[in-house]
Formats: C-alpha cells, structure tokens, sequence
C-alpha cells in the first residue's frame, strides 16, 4: 500500500488515502463492465464513475 505524506508533517494524508483507495474502486468498477453485453448498460456505469470521480476531486464544482 502506497502511502502519501506532506511535506510538512510527514504523516500520512488521509484525504489523499481516501482519494487513492476511490480510485483503485473505480477503476476496477469500469474494469467489470468490460463483461457488460448491453454497450448502454456500459456507457451509463462508466458515465457513472466519472461523475464520481469529477465530484471526489472538485467536490465544488456542480455535476
């Protein structure tokens, strides 16, 4: 397990932790639909982790 740190503290981030560990999530969500026969099916769960994942790093912005 990769830890990141700051430079300041050097104590594991645990916001960059939880980053890491979403994306490790959902790149192996949209690893799985590879077995998707329907490509509509397909479309929407990648439509679906890429929200996620614009929302998990500019959790601001609206999407």
């Amino acid at each position: 397990m990769r830890v990141r740190t700051t430079m300041t503290d050097q104590q594991p981030d645990p916001e960059n932790e939880a980053r890491d560990e979403v994306f490790r999530q959902i790149a192996a969500t949209a690893k799985s639909t590879e077995d998707f026969t329907n490509q509509a099916s397909r479309a929407e769960a990648l439509k679906n982790l890429a929200e996620a994942w614009a929302f998990l790093v500019s959790p601001s912005n609206s999407h």
